[in-house]
């Protein structure tokens, strides 16, 4: 048994899985207990709130997360290393005060065109932008050097504060106020966390030169492209119904969302793992292992994936119910739709990734920008001419579907699409990793 628990402990794909999962269902209860005691606009007003933080933390982890992953992973010395780490950490502040000061004096001079619950979260945003970045860039270091062991807990902590936050509102019905102070403690708390434990890299702050810093951008520019046109292709779903709909259709259509969250978990989980190990593949065995090990975590992610989408759609309302309440009832439609394009993305994320290692990012990013203009396009006809919720939701599977043919073909003479092979590969490596476990 000790056995067995050192080997899950030291494995990165569980550690990662266990990471991303014990966050994602902190924050699915936390929604739930949100859908259970605020109203339909005011949930719609918080959802809103969080697309535009998410949106803007895609701006920031597009522009220095992979390229910090991927410049350490290239560099030959500590120092090296730690001057990134502090180039990271300069250029990160400067994005957050940059982008998030400017978002809330917009919402302070302009509060008479918004609800007074929707100013009050918008002239915080540059609070929640700042004390955020301690944790997210320790989550980045510990992604580069593969210490998934201890993401879990950087993870855990800013999550599970937010829980508690609005377990007590969920009492006491104490409204917006509580759930944004939460939200800014947990951060708060898991950066004095990171800090402390010397997992952030604060310590190399002042190191690092204007050429890291350069060297992250000219890397990050089209990753930033490639990461904030991903989280278009679901929040420009969220700002077309509010802006069209208003905030209770966006609360309806956020429930199937949030379920979609557990979909995302072993997707995000191997994701994060893969990327690291491919460029490690390509750099130091050649492209020649590139491509068997490409379908190796292709076909695992894939097969991962189906089931849990197959049972998502079948159990969808009863799992919208349970998360919900009954009132949400109308969303599990929507469930079953998001369901099935989610079984698409393993291919659509996977060849985002190998776009990048072969140092095709500009490709990549037009990848995502095509899907978030069929996104949107696709989005304006379904609430325009035909005034439907589920429509905008159907246009996803055409959207992700539009990603994997761009993607392969651009990839067709490194990468030969060979769907037997990656579900071949896939089945090898899923029964490998169980039967270590039996050891």
């Amino acid at each position: 048994m000790r056995k067995l628990v050192q080997k899950l402990y030291s494995s990165n794909k569980l550690m990662s899985l266990l990471g991303n999962g014990s966050a994602a269902v902190l924050g699915l209860v936390s929604f739930g207990l949100l859908a259970r005691a605020l109203e339909r606009t005011e949930l719609g007003i918080w959802v809103f709130f969080m697309t535009v933080f998410t949106l803007f933390d895609m701006v920031r982890s597009g522009l220095l997360s992979n390229a910090l992953i991927k410049r350490i992973g290239e560099s030959d010395t500590e120092e090296e290393k730690h001057a990134f780490t502090g180039a990271a950490w300069r250029f990160g502040l400067w994005i957050s005060a940059g982008v998030s000061i400017p978002i809330s004096v917009f919402f302070l001079v302009f509060q008479k065109h918004f609800s007074p619950e929707l100013v009050f979260v918008g002239k915080w945003f540059w609070l929640v932008s700042i004390v955020s970045q301690p944790n997210t860039m320790a989550m980045w270091l510990l992604n580069a050097y593969n210490r998934f062991d201890r993401l879990f807990w950087t993870r855990s902590i800013s999550q599970f504060i937010y829980f508690l936050g609005c377990l007590i509102n969920y009492y006491t019905r104490t409204g917006l106020e509580l759930i944004l102070w939460s939200y800014v403690g947990g951060w708060l708390v898991a950066g004095m966390f990171t800090s402390a434990s010397e997992w952030n890299g604060i310590k190399h702050f002042a190191k690092g030169t204007g050429q890291h810093i350069r060297s992250l951008y000219d890397f990050g520019k089209y990753s930033m492209g490639t990461l904030l046109g991903s989280n278009l292709l679901k929040s420009t779903d969220t700002f077309l119904l509010m802006f069209f709909m208003g905030p209770a259709p966006v609360a309806r259509y956020n429930v199937p969302e949030r379920l979609l969250g557990l979909l995302d978990i072993p997707i995000r989980s191997l994701v994060s793992t893969a990327y690291p190990k491919l460029i490690a593949v390509r750099k130091q065995q050649g492209e020649a292992a590139f491509l068997p090990e490409y379908e190796v975590q292709t076909g695992l992610l894939f097969l991962i994936v189906l089931p849990v989408a197959i049972a998502t759609l079948i159990f969808s309302d009863w799992l919208v119910i349970a998360l919900a309440g009954k009132e949400y009832l109308d969303a599990s439609i929507l469930l079953k739709i998001f369901a099935i394009y989610t079984a698409l993305i393993p291919l659509d994320r996977l060849s985002g990734i190998a776009l990048e290692v072969f140092d095709l990012q500009r490709l990549n990013f037009y990848k995502v920008m095509l899907m978030a203009a069929v996104n949107v396009v696709g989005d304006v006809i379904a609430i325009k001419v035909f005034d439907s919720v589920t429509g905008v939701a159907m246009v996803s599977i055409i959207t992700y579907g539009s990603g994997i043919v761009f993607g392969y073909y651009f990839l067709r003479n490194k990468i030969p699409f060979r769907p037997v092979k990656v579900l071949e590969s896939g089945f090898l490596e899923l029964f490998s990793v169980l039967k270590s476990f039996k050891k």
